[in-house]
């Protein structure tokens, strides 16, 4: 359970392979490029990181994925307004994991 949604085993195995392919994706395009539509900053990695950085909620695992992760740092971390945007969902995010480790499971 996440955030109070019940989720059936299927449809959790069918997000993690979705989720895998998804990123297995992006780590190849960023073997062969420096960002997603190319060698210049776009919209679409913009769009992307924020996408991908609410993997902080679940504590998704980029470390097969070590391009992505730079990238991912570089834009979120690297962007003065993109990390200020993203304190407060980052605090969020830690927040919310600590208060799920801490609640008894159910």
């Amino acid at each position: 359970m996440i955030h109070g949604i019940h989720s059936t085993e299927d449809e959790l195995k069918f997000y993690a392979m979705y989720q895998k392919r998804t990123l297995d994706l992006i780590e190849r395009w960023l073997s062969q490029n420096t960002y997603l539509c190319g060698s210049e900053i776009s919209i679409a990695d913009l769009s992307a990181a924020c996408e991908l950085i609410q993997g902080r909620f679940i504590e998704v695992d980029l470390s097969k994925h070590p391009l992505t992760k730079t990238w991912l740092d570089k834009i979120i971390f690297g962007i003065p307004e993109m990390a200020e945007i993203h304190k407060p969902v980052l605090k969020f995010a830690e927040a919310s994991l600590k208060k799920r480790k801490e609640s008894p499971k159910l």
